[in-house]
């Protein structure tokens, strides 16, 4: 995560990175998903008077912008059953056309829901990942011919059984 300060002096930034495992997030009824929490988190704060930053440009407290780079969601992990045991599947949003796809064990499926990245919701997510947005770009994922054999393999004959080629445009597997 990259924390930026902007001095409104000069309007150099400073880019810190910040090295987290966990993000102190406010989940109370204000705050009806993780997404409206991460938001707040992740909002633009000014930092005035008393609360201003040094610059190390200026060499002066200065006021100034303070931000982060903005994150999205794109795959949720599920677990279902109990502390002893249970059952996983995954969630990935398609970076190629925005859809959500349901991984379960060997089978793929469209999610029916409505719900958008803005509003995912889940009583059974026990693992949220998200990606850095940049403007104007799409994360790129590996091509086809980077793939395992084995993964090849078991998505042409997914692509057989059901008569598409469409599932091969999706990539999930990160380069």
């Amino acid at each position: 995560m990259i924390h930026s300060i902007v001095c409104q002096k000069c309007k150099v930034p400073d880019d810190i990175p910040s090295f987290m495992l966990s993000l102190p997030l406010s989940i109370q009824t204000r705050a009806p998903s993780v997404n409206t929490s991460l938001n707040d988190f992740l909002k633009e704060n000014r930092l005035e008077g008393d609360n201003s930053s040094y610059c190390n440009t200026c060499k002066s407290k200065e006021d100034a912008i303070s931000d982060f780079i903005e994150y999205e969601l794109y795959a949720l992990c599920h677990h279902y059953g109990g502390l002893g045991g249970g059952h996983y599947t995954a969630e990935i949003k398609s970076f190629d056309n925005g859809h959500w796809y349901i991984f379960n064990d060997e089978q793929v499926t469209t999610s029916l829901s409505e719900n958008t990245t803005e509003n995912k919701a889940s009583e059974t997510a026990y693992l949220l990942m998200y990606h850095r947005k940049q403007q104007g770009t799409t994360p790129r994922f590996s091509e086809m011919d980077k793939l395992p054999q084995e993964i090849q393999t078991r998505i042409d004959e997914y692509c057989e059984n059901h008569h598409t080629e469409s599932v091969k445009k999706q990539h999930v597997i990160s380069s």
